[in-house]
Protein backbone atom coordinates (compact mmCIF):
# COMPACT_ATOMS: atom_id res chain seq x y z
CA UNK A 1 0.00 0.00 0.00
CA UNK A 2 1.24 3.32 -0.82
CA UNK A 3 0.15 6.57 0.75
CA UNK A 4 0.83 9.98 -0.43
CA UNK A 5 1.61 12.04 2.96
CA UNK A 6 2.12 15.78 2.18
CA UNK A 7 5.26 17.98 3.76
CA UNK A 8 3.13 18.14 7.24
CA UNK A 9 3.12 14.47 7.60
CA UNK A 10 -0.62 14.57 6.28
CA UNK A 11 -2.06 12.11 4.29
CA UNK A 12 -3.49 13.12 1.05
CA UNK A 13 -7.27 11.93 0.57
CA UNK A 14 -7.39 8.30 -1.16
CA UNK A 15 -10.32 7.20 -2.73
CA UNK A 16 -11.19 3.85 -2.87
CA UNK A 17 -14.23 2.01 -5.14
CA UNK A 18 -15.29 -1.04 -4.97
CA UNK A 19 -19.04 -2.91 -6.50
CA UNK A 20 -21.68 -4.13 -4.54
CA UNK A 21 -23.35 -6.70 -5.02
CA UNK A 22 -26.22 -4.89 -6.66
CA UNK A 23 -23.73 -3.71 -9.32
CA UNK A 24 -23.64 0.02 -7.54
CA UNK A 25 -20.04 1.51 -6.97
CA UNK A 26 -19.61 2.00 -3.40
CA UNK A 27 -17.23 5.20 -2.87
CA UNK A 28 -14.98 5.66 0.01
CA UNK A 29 -12.35 8.27 0.81
CA UNK A 30 -9.62 8.86 4.06
CA UNK A 31 -7.34 11.89 4.71
CA UNK A 32 -5.74 12.81 7.52
CA UNK A 33 -4.99 16.10 9.13
CA UNK A 34 -2.97 16.61 12.11
CA UNK A 35 -4.80 14.15 14.53
CA UNK A 36 -7.87 13.90 12.67
CA UNK A 37 -8.79 11.01 10.17
CA UNK A 38 -11.47 12.21 8.35
CA UNK A 39 -13.55 9.62 6.11
CA UNK A 40 -16.78 9.26 3.50
CA UNK A 41 -18.44 6.73 2.23
CA UNK A 42 -21.62 6.50 0.12
CA UNK A 43 -22.61 5.53 -3.49
CA UNK A 44 -20.82 6.92 -6.16
CA UNK A 45 -23.49 9.74 -7.88
CA UNK A 46 -25.03 9.74 -4.03
CA UNK A 47 -25.08 11.42 -0.78
CA UNK A 48 -22.09 10.78 1.65
CA UNK A 49 -21.49 10.28 4.77
CA UNK A 50 -18.31 11.57 6.76
CA UNK A 51 -16.92 9.70 10.15
CA UNK A 52 -14.22 11.84 11.84
CA UNK A 53 -11.95 10.10 14.25
CA UNK A 54 -8.93 11.33 16.43
CA UNK A 55 -5.65 10.03 17.08
CA UNK A 56 -4.91 9.44 20.80
CA UNK A 57 -1.29 10.20 23.06
CA UNK A 58 -0.24 7.08 23.82
CA UNK A 59 2.87 5.75 26.14
CA UNK A 60 3.08 9.19 27.27
CA UNK A 61 6.76 9.60 28.61
CA UNK A 62 7.88 6.80 27.35
CA UNK A 63 10.52 5.62 25.30
CA UNK A 64 7.81 4.06 22.73
CA UNK A 65 5.73 7.37 23.18
CA UNK A 66 2.84 7.90 19.92
CA UNK A 67 1.76 11.46 19.48
CA UNK A 68 -1.77 11.73 18.48
CA UNK A 69 -0.56 12.75 14.64
CA UNK A 70 1.28 9.62 14.72
CA UNK A 71 -1.35 7.45 15.84
CA UNK A 72 -3.96 9.13 13.35
CA UNK A 73 -1.58 8.27 10.57
CA UNK A 74 -1.29 4.98 12.43
CA UNK A 75 -4.84 4.17 12.46
CA UNK A 76 -5.38 5.52 8.42
CA UNK A 77 -3.20 2.88 7.46
CA UNK A 78 -5.41 0.27 9.42
CA UNK A 79 -8.19 1.14 8.02
CA UNK A 80 -6.65 1.50 4.36
CA UNK A 81 -5.70 -2.56 4.89
CA UNK A 82 -8.71 -3.32 6.16
CA UNK A 83 -10.86 -2.13 3.86
CA UNK A 84 -8.51 -3.06 0.74
CA UNK A 85 -9.19 -6.88 2.03
CA UNK A 86 -12.76 -5.98 1.90
CA UNK A 87 -12.67 -5.22 -2.00
CA UNK A 88 -11.93 -1.52 -1.80
CA UNK A 89 -9.60 -0.60 -4.72
CA UNK A 90 -7.34 2.44 -5.20
CA UNK A 91 -8.91 4.60 -8.13
CA UNK A 92 -6.90 3.13 -11.21
CA UNK A 93 -5.86 0.05 -9.61
CA UNK A 94 -8.32 -1.97 -11.49
CA UNK A 95 -11.23 -4.25 -10.67
CA UNK A 96 -10.74 -6.70 -7.27
CA UNK A 97 -10.35 -9.98 -7.62
CA UNK A 98 -14.21 -12.43 -7.80
CA UNK A 99 -12.89 -16.04 -7.83
CA UNK A 100 -10.26 -17.95 -7.38
CA UNK A 101 -7.59 -18.99 -10.08
CA UNK A 102 -5.97 -21.71 -9.27
CA UNK A 103 -2.84 -20.68 -10.78
CA UNK A 104 -2.11 -17.81 -8.31
CA UNK A 105 -1.70 -17.28 -4.83
CA UNK A 106 -5.72 -16.72 -2.81
CA UNK A 107 -6.97 -13.20 -3.46
CA UNK A 108 -6.94 -11.18 -0.50
CA UNK A 109 -10.21 -9.92 -0.70
CA UNK A 110 -11.89 -13.75 -0.50
CA UNK A 111 -13.12 -14.52 2.82
CA UNK A 112 -14.51 -17.86 4.28
CA UNK A 113 -18.06 -18.06 6.14
CA UNK A 114 -18.39 -17.76 10.09
CA UNK A 115 -21.24 -19.72 11.77
CA UNK A 116 -23.32 -17.28 13.33
CA UNK A 117 -22.79 -16.12 16.98
CA UNK A 118 -25.95 -17.85 18.36
CA UNK A 119 -28.47 -20.61 17.26
CA UNK A 120 -31.41 -19.69 14.87
CA UNK A 121 -34.79 -21.12 15.75
CA UNK A 122 -34.40 -23.74 12.84
CA UNK A 123 -30.80 -24.47 14.20
CA UNK A 124 -32.83 -24.79 18.02
CA UNK A 125 -35.25 -26.65 16.60
CA UNK A 126 -33.33 -29.28 15.21
CA UNK A 127 -30.78 -29.90 18.16
CA UNK A 128 -34.17 -30.21 20.55
CA UNK A 129 -35.22 -33.20 17.04
CA UNK A 130 -32.35 -34.41 18.10
CA UNK A 131 -31.52 -34.20 13.90
CA UNK A 132 -28.47 -31.54 13.89
CA UNK A 133 -25.10 -32.21 14.50
CA UNK A 134 -22.64 -30.63 17.11
CA UNK A 135 -19.47 -30.12 16.49
CA UNK A 136 -16.77 -29.75 19.52
CA UNK A 137 -15.45 -25.57 19.14
CA UNK A 138 -12.10 -25.44 19.76
CA UNK A 139 -10.80 -22.75 21.49
CA UNK A 140 -7.78 -22.04 18.79
CA UNK A 141 -6.50 -19.85 15.93
CA UNK A 142 -8.63 -19.63 12.65
CA UNK A 143 -6.35 -20.74 9.66
CA UNK A 144 -6.41 -21.76 6.39
CA UNK A 145 -4.56 -24.24 4.45
CA UNK A 146 -4.32 -24.66 0.90
CA UNK A 147 -2.38 -27.11 -0.97
CA UNK A 148 -1.67 -25.53 -4.57
CA UNK A 149 -1.90 -26.09 -7.90
CA UNK A 150 2.05 -27.16 -7.40
CA UNK A 151 1.55 -29.19 -4.25
CA UNK A 152 3.12 -27.24 -2.44
CA UNK A 153 1.23 -25.64 1.11
CA UNK A 154 0.27 -22.29 1.47
CA UNK A 155 -1.32 -20.92 5.02
CA UNK A 156 -3.34 -18.07 5.00
CA UNK A 157 -4.79 -16.43 8.22
CA UNK A 158 -8.81 -15.85 8.70
CA UNK A 159 -8.61 -12.21 6.86
CA UNK A 160 -5.94 -13.84 3.99
CA UNK A 161 -2.95 -12.59 5.27
CA UNK A 162 -0.52 -14.45 4.30
CA UNK A 163 2.04 -13.84 6.87
CA UNK A 164 2.51 -12.10 10.56
CA UNK A 165 1.82 -8.51 10.04
CA UNK A 166 5.58 -7.85 11.42
CA UNK A 167 6.61 -9.86 8.19
CA UNK A 168 5.84 -10.13 5.17
CA UNK A 169 5.27 -12.80 2.24
CA UNK A 170 9.01 -13.43 2.37
CA UNK A 171 8.46 -15.22 5.87
CA UNK A 172 4.65 -16.41 5.10
CA UNK A 173 2.89 -18.57 7.56
CA UNK A 174 4.01 -22.07 6.25
CA UNK A 175 7.47 -21.24 7.61
CA UNK A 176 6.52 -21.83 11.37
CA UNK A 177 5.02 -24.70 10.99
CA UNK A 178 6.93 -27.27 8.77
CA UNK A 179 5.65 -30.09 10.59
CA UNK A 180 1.80 -29.44 8.75
CA UNK A 181 3.41 -28.25 5.73
CA UNK A 182 5.41 -31.63 5.41
CA UNK A 183 2.82 -34.18 6.27
CA UNK A 184 -0.01 -32.23 3.92
CA UNK A 185 2.57 -32.10 1.23
CA UNK A 186 3.40 -35.77 1.29
CA UNK A 187 -0.22 -36.88 1.65
CA UNK A 188 -0.75 -38.12 -2.13
CA UNK A 189 -4.03 -39.07 -1.40
CA UNK A 190 -5.08 -35.24 -0.79
CA UNK A 191 -5.00 -33.70 -4.51
CA UNK A 192 -3.98 -30.53 -5.46
CA UNK A 193 -6.04 -27.35 -5.45
CA UNK A 194 -7.68 -27.87 -2.07
CA UNK A 195 -8.53 -25.71 0.64
CA UNK A 196 -9.00 -26.69 4.21
CA UNK A 197 -10.39 -24.62 7.06
CA UNK A 198 -9.89 -25.10 10.51
CA UNK A 199 -8.33 -23.94 14.09
CA UNK A 200 -4.30 -24.12 15.11
CA UNK A 201 -4.74 -25.88 18.77
CA UNK A 202 -1.69 -26.62 21.12
CA UNK A 203 -3.20 -30.42 21.69
CA UNK A 204 -5.29 -32.95 20.62
CA UNK A 205 -7.70 -33.32 23.51
CA UNK A 206 -7.17 -30.13 25.84
CA UNK A 207 -7.23 -26.38 24.56
CA UNK A 208 -4.86 -24.18 25.79
CA UNK A 209 -5.06 -20.45 24.29
CA UNK A 210 -1.97 -18.61 25.36
CA UNK A 211 0.42 -21.34 24.18
CA UNK A 212 -1.44 -20.86 20.77
CA UNK A 213 -0.76 -17.34 21.11
CA UNK A 214 2.65 -17.47 22.14
CA UNK A 215 3.14 -19.08 18.72
CA UNK A 216 0.91 -17.04 16.69
CA UNK A 217 1.56 -13.35 17.79
CA UNK A 218 5.49 -13.84 17.63
CA UNK A 219 7.69 -13.53 14.77
CA UNK A 220 8.72 -16.61 13.00
CA UNK A 221 11.81 -17.27 14.94
CA UNK A 222 10.54 -17.56 17.93
CA UNK A 223 7.29 -19.61 17.05
CA UNK A 224 9.77 -22.18 15.39
CA UNK A 225 11.49 -22.17 18.54
CA UNK A 226 8.77 -22.38 20.65
CA UNK A 227 7.34 -26.09 18.36
CA UNK A 228 10.30 -27.46 19.14
CA UNK A 229 8.64 -29.00 22.53
CA UNK A 230 5.02 -28.41 21.60
CA UNK A 231 4.03 -28.08 18.10
CA UNK A 232 0.54 -26.77 17.46
CA UNK A 233 -1.71 -29.04 15.26
CA UNK A 234 -4.41 -28.24 12.97
CA UNK A 235 -8.31 -28.84 13.95
CA UNK A 236 -9.80 -29.61 10.28
CA UNK A 237 -13.67 -28.16 10.76
CA UNK A 238 -14.51 -27.75 6.76
CA UNK A 239 -13.12 -27.90 3.13
CA UNK A 240 -13.71 -25.40 1.38
CA UNK A 241 -12.16 -26.91 -2.59
CA UNK A 242 -11.20 -30.41 -3.33
CA UNK A 243 -9.23 -31.12 -6.72
CA UNK A 244 -10.36 -27.86 -7.88
CA UNK A 245 -14.07 -28.31 -6.96
CA UNK A 246 -15.53 -25.39 -5.02
CA UNK A 247 -17.43 -27.45 -2.47
CA UNK A 248 -19.16 -24.92 -0.17
CA UNK A 249 -21.98 -23.55 -2.29
CA UNK A 250 -23.64 -27.02 -3.51
CA UNK A 251 -22.65 -29.89 -1.44
CA UNK A 252 -24.19 -30.93 1.75
CA UNK A 253 -22.71 -30.06 5.08
CA UNK A 254 -23.28 -33.18 6.44
CA UNK A 255 -21.10 -34.48 3.02
CA UNK A 256 -18.24 -32.19 3.59
CA UNK A 257 -17.99 -33.70 7.23
CA UNK A 258 -17.81 -37.54 5.62
CA UNK A 259 -15.24 -35.95 3.60
CA UNK A 260 -12.96 -34.91 6.19
CA UNK A 261 -13.25 -37.89 7.91
CA UNK A 262 -12.24 -40.04 4.67
CA UNK A 263 -9.21 -37.77 4.77
CA UNK A 264 -8.26 -37.16 8.70
CA UNK A 265 -10.11 -40.35 10.45
CA UNK A 266 -13.20 -39.63 12.67
CA UNK A 267 -10.43 -40.03 15.62
CA UNK A 268 -7.17 -39.02 16.58
CA UNK A 269 -4.65 -41.96 15.15
CA UNK A 270 -1.76 -40.60 17.70
CA UNK A 271 0.66 -39.39 15.14
CA UNK A 272 -0.89 -37.11 12.26
CA UNK A 273 -0.96 -33.27 13.13
CA UNK A 274 -4.38 -32.99 11.68
CA UNK A 275 -7.26 -33.39 13.83
CA UNK A 276 -10.69 -34.34 12.24
CA UNK A 277 -13.76 -32.03 13.46
CA UNK A 278 -15.32 -33.59 16.74
CA UNK A 279 -19.21 -34.29 16.01
CA UNK A 280 -21.77 -35.34 18.49
CA UNK A 281 -25.57 -35.81 17.79
CA UNK A 282 -28.06 -34.53 20.70
CA UNK A 283 -28.78 -37.83 21.75
CA UNK A 284 -25.13 -38.58 22.66
CA UNK A 285 -24.66 -35.19 24.08
CA UNK A 286 -27.53 -36.18 26.62
CA UNK A 287 -25.49 -39.81 27.73
CA UNK A 288 -22.28 -38.06 27.67
CA UNK A 289 -23.59 -35.38 30.10
CA UNK A 290 -26.00 -37.82 32.33
CA UNK A 291 -22.63 -39.21 33.22
CA UNK A 292 -21.12 -35.88 34.51
CA UNK A 293 -24.26 -34.93 36.66
CA UNK A 294 -24.07 -35.51 40.36
CA UNK A 295 -26.58 -37.94 41.77
CA UNK A 296 -29.66 -36.21 42.95
CA UNK A 297 -29.30 -33.50 40.15
CA UNK A 298 -31.55 -33.12 37.46
CA UNK A 299 -30.40 -33.68 33.75
CA UNK A 300 -31.43 -30.57 31.90
CA UNK A 301 -35.00 -30.58 30.20
CA UNK A 302 -33.86 -29.91 26.47
CA UNK A 303 -30.82 -30.43 24.63
CA UNK A 304 -29.35 -27.16 24.01
CA UNK A 305 -29.39 -26.79 28.07
CA UNK A 306 -27.75 -29.94 28.04
CA UNK A 307 -24.62 -29.30 25.32
CA UNK A 308 -24.59 -26.14 27.45
CA UNK A 309 -24.10 -28.04 30.77
CA UNK A 310 -21.67 -30.72 28.85
CA UNK A 311 -19.61 -28.40 27.31
CA UNK A 312 -19.19 -26.31 30.74
CA UNK A 313 -18.01 -29.64 32.29
CA UNK A 314 -15.74 -30.72 30.16
CA UNK A 315 -14.03 -27.50 29.89
CA UNK A 316 -14.63 -26.93 25.90
CA UNK A 317 -15.32 -23.83 24.80
CA UNK A 318 -18.62 -24.91 22.80
CA UNK A 319 -20.19 -26.17 20.27
CA UNK A 320 -20.56 -25.37 16.70
CA UNK A 321 -23.91 -26.65 15.59
CA UNK A 322 -24.60 -27.36 12.16
CA UNK A 323 -27.42 -29.29 9.87
CA UNK A 324 -26.10 -31.93 8.23
CA UNK A 325 -28.19 -30.97 5.27
CA UNK A 326 -27.74 -27.47 4.89
CA UNK A 327 -26.60 -26.03 2.09
CA UNK A 328 -24.79 -22.41 2.26
CA UNK A 329 -24.77 -21.26 -1.25
CA UNK A 330 -23.08 -17.69 -2.40
CA UNK A 331 -23.06 -17.22 1.78
CA UNK A 332 -20.02 -19.74 2.10
CA UNK A 333 -17.50 -17.18 0.75
CA UNK A 334 -17.34 -13.70 -1.19
CA UNK A 335 -15.04 -11.77 -2.56
CA UNK A 336 -15.97 -8.25 -0.42
CA UNK A 337 -13.88 -9.36 3.15
CA UNK A 338 -16.18 -9.65 5.36
CA UNK A 339 -17.58 -13.17 6.37
CA UNK A 340 -21.12 -14.48 5.47
CA UNK A 341 -23.13 -16.18 8.36
CA UNK A 342 -24.89 -19.14 7.09
CA UNK A 343 -27.23 -18.63 10.49
CA UNK A 344 -29.78 -21.09 9.06
CA UNK A 345 -27.52 -23.61 8.87
CA UNK A 346 -24.47 -23.33 11.38
CA UNK A 347 -24.33 -21.35 14.56
CA UNK A 348 -22.73 -21.46 18.05
CA UNK A 349 -23.66 -22.45 21.38
CA UNK A 350 -21.47 -21.80 24.16
CA UNK A 351 -21.74 -21.55 27.75
CA UNK A 352 -22.98 -18.36 29.16
CA UNK A 353 -21.83 -17.27 32.38
CA UNK A 354 -22.48 -13.92 34.21
CA UNK A 355 -20.90 -12.30 36.91
CA UNK A 356 -20.94 -8.06 39.08
CA UNK A 357 -17.99 -6.26 37.87
CA UNK A 358 -17.04 -2.77 39.23
CA UNK A 359 -16.92 -0.48 35.90
CA UNK A 360 -14.22 2.66 35.53
CA UNK A 361 -14.63 5.08 32.93
CA UNK A 362 -12.05 8.14 32.89
CA UNK A 363 -9.91 7.76 29.63
CA UNK A 364 -8.40 11.32 29.99
CA UNK A 365 -7.71 10.51 34.00
CA UNK A 366 -9.31 13.59 35.00
CA UNK A 367 -9.53 12.36 38.32
CA UNK A 368 -5.94 11.43 38.69
CA UNK A 369 -6.47 7.87 39.37
CA UNK A 370 -5.65 6.35 35.70
CA UNK A 371 -7.10 5.93 32.50
CA UNK A 372 -9.76 3.54 32.57
CA UNK A 373 -12.24 2.92 29.53
CA UNK A 374 -12.46 4.26 26.04
CA UNK A 375 -14.20 6.77 24.12
CA UNK A 376 -15.90 5.97 21.33
CA UNK A 377 -15.11 6.54 17.72
CA UNK A 378 -16.59 7.49 14.38
CA UNK A 379 -20.24 8.95 15.42
CA UNK A 380 -19.66 8.08 19.08
CA UNK A 381 -17.21 10.52 20.19
CA UNK A 382 -17.53 11.95 23.22
CA UNK A 383 -19.19 9.32 24.20
CA UNK A 384 -18.09 5.87 26.11
CA UNK A 385 -16.73 3.28 23.88
CA UNK A 386 -15.79 0.90 26.98
CA UNK A 387 -15.46 0.49 30.23
CA UNK A 388 -12.48 -1.02 32.58
CA UNK A 389 -14.27 -4.13 34.80
CA UNK A 390 -12.19 -4.71 38.10
CA UNK A 391 -12.98 -6.98 40.92
CA UNK A 392 -12.06 -7.05 44.73
CA UNK A 393 -10.59 -10.69 45.93
CA UNK A 394 -11.61 -11.94 49.49
CA UNK A 395 -8.86 -10.05 50.99
CA UNK A 396 -10.01 -6.98 49.37
CA UNK A 397 -7.36 -6.16 47.11
CA UNK A 398 -8.69 -4.68 43.86
CA UNK A 399 -7.86 -6.68 40.77
CA UNK A 400 -8.20 -5.60 36.75
CA UNK A 401 -9.92 -7.68 34.96
CA UNK A 402 -10.44 -6.24 30.92
CA UNK A 403 -12.15 -3.50 29.13
CA UNK A 404 -15.82 -4.29 28.38
CA UNK A 405 -17.06 -2.87 25.42
CA UNK A 406 -19.98 -5.24 24.52
CA UNK A 407 -23.59 -4.06 24.90
CA UNK A 408 -22.98 -0.40 25.56
CA UNK A 409 -25.91 0.49 23.57
CA UNK A 410 -27.24 3.92 22.73
CA UNK A 411 -29.37 4.09 26.03
CA UNK A 412 -26.24 3.49 27.89
CA UNK A 413 -24.06 5.83 26.05
CA UNK A 414 -26.59 8.20 27.04
CA UNK A 415 -26.79 7.38 30.86
CA UNK A 416 -22.77 6.46 31.20
CA UNK A 417 -20.84 9.10 29.16
CA UNK A 418 -19.86 11.06 32.04
CA UNK A 419 -17.13 9.70 33.63
CA UNK A 420 -18.04 11.65 37.22
CA UNK A 421 -20.60 8.95 37.51
CA UNK A 422 -18.31 5.91 37.34
CA UNK A 423 -17.63 3.68 39.22
CA UNK A 424 -21.19 1.51 38.17
CA UNK A 425 -21.44 -1.99 39.47
CA UNK A 426 -22.49 -3.52 36.15
CA UNK A 427 -23.71 -7.48 35.53
CA UNK A 428 -21.59 -8.91 32.55
CA UNK A 429 -21.90 -11.88 30.36
CA UNK A 430 -19.37 -13.62 28.94
CA UNK A 431 -18.04 -17.09 28.00
CA UNK A 432 -15.39 -17.91 29.66
CA UNK A 433 -12.45 -16.25 31.76
CA UNK A 434 -8.84 -16.66 32.68
CA UNK A 435 -7.14 -16.13 36.39
CA UNK A 436 -3.76 -15.19 37.18
CA UNK A 437 -4.33 -17.27 40.60
CA UNK A 438 -4.18 -20.56 38.44
CA UNK A 439 -1.07 -19.45 36.19
CA UNK A 440 -2.52 -17.62 33.30
CA UNK A 441 -1.24 -14.14 32.41
CA UNK A 442 -4.51 -12.01 32.81
CA UNK A 443 -8.17 -12.17 34.48
CA UNK A 444 -9.82 -11.46 31.52
CA UNK A 445 -12.76 -12.34 30.20
CA UNK A 446 -13.75 -13.97 26.55
CA UNK A 447 -16.60 -12.06 24.98
CA UNK A 448 -17.83 -10.25 27.71
CA UNK A 449 -20.62 -7.61 27.38
CA UNK A 450 -22.96 -5.46 29.48
CA UNK A 451 -26.04 -6.84 30.50
CA UNK A 452 -27.35 -4.23 32.85
CA UNK A 453 -26.39 -2.12 35.45
CA UNK A 454 -26.93 -3.03 39.00
CA UNK A 455 -28.39 -0.15 40.63
CA UNK A 456 -29.56 -2.45 43.87
CA UNK A 457 -25.20 -3.64 44.23
CA UNK A 458 -22.36 -1.38 45.53
CA UNK A 459 -18.97 -1.51 44.11
CA UNK A 460 -17.27 -3.14 47.19
CA UNK A 461 -19.63 -6.25 46.74
CA UNK A 462 -17.75 -7.32 43.82
CA UNK A 463 -16.03 -9.59 45.49
CA UNK A 464 -14.68 -12.80 43.48
CA UNK A 465 -12.88 -15.29 45.88
CA UNK A 466 -11.23 -17.42 42.82
CA UNK A 467 -8.80 -14.17 42.38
Amino acid sequence: MACAYNCENNMEKQVFHKKARTGAIRVWTIEVDGRFVTTTFGQLGGVMQEVIDEGQLKNAGKANEISPEDDALAMAERTIRKKERGGYKAEGAGEASSCIDWSKKLPDNLCFYKPDNTLSAALTKKVEDGTAWLGRKRDGEMMVFVKNDQGKVDIYSRRMLRSHHHEDDSTPWAARFAHLVDELEGRKDIPRNSIFLGDVVSDPIEDSRWDVAKVMKTKTPEAIERQKLAPLFFYCWDIAAWDGVELLPDMLTGDRFELIWGVFGKEWDGESWFLPVEVHGPEEVRKACRLLVPRGESLPGSNVAAASLLAEKRGWEGWVVVDPDGVYGDKGFNFRGKPDRPGQFAGKLKPVHEDDFIAQFDPDDARGGGKAGKWGRGKYRGQVGAVSLWQYDKRGTLHYVCECGGGINDDFRAKYSDPAVYPLCLRVLYTDRTYKSAGEKTNALQFPRVADVREDKGPYECINPRL
